[in-house]
């Protein structure tokens, strides 16, 4: 018998005719509602307990991902640098490979959004909470022959570890 019932049979121990109750049965009812009412009490405190025990487990593996991910960016800036000094642009064992790859990023300078809005070059300019050069924009326009003052596209050196 589940909790939700134990009331209701608790009910059926009261005859409705001559009022008596069956007194032997009423009690054990009362028991076994009190037991299960405890360790459904208990139960859930312990699922609770579990949260918070996970919470806090989250918590730490996040601290420690963190970590590994700032050592391994420092690292791979270590071999970036150790690679453009000695002008190695490949590595390759048999443990992995290390090459520079390239990309290109626009760079604007604090100058530029103001300079857009006075040239007509609102498209270039992507409103948020705050005004901000849309990078998409001003690349493409540069790569279509337009001279935007304030930004340009350069080449980065990306080093890829595999």
């Amino acid at each position: 018998m589940n909790l939700y019932e134990i009331p209701e049979e608790m009910e059926n121990c009261i005859d409705k005719e001559t009022g008596e109750i069956d007194t032997q049965k009423f009690e054990d009812l009362r028991l076994t509602f009190n037991q299960k009412s405890e360790n459904l009490i208990k139960y859930i405190k312990n699922l609770a307990a579990n949260v918070e025990a996970l919470s806090t487990e989250e918590k730490k593996l996040a601290e420690r991902r963190k970590s590994i991910e700032n050592i391994i960016t420092n690292k791979t800036n270590y071999l970036k640098d150790v690679m453009l000094v000695k002008g190695v642009s490949k590595m390759e064992y048999t443990a992995g490979i290390a090459k520079f790859g390239k990309s290109t990023a626009v760079e604007v300078d604090g100058d530029f959004v103001e300079w857009a809005k006075k040239n007509n070059f609102g498209n270039l300019i992507r409103v948020t909470v705050t005004e901000e050069p849309n990078k998409k924009a001003i690349s493409k326009a540069i790569d279509g022959g337009q001279k935007i003052e304030h930004a340009k596209v350069v080449e980065r050196q990306n080093l890829q570890i595999k």
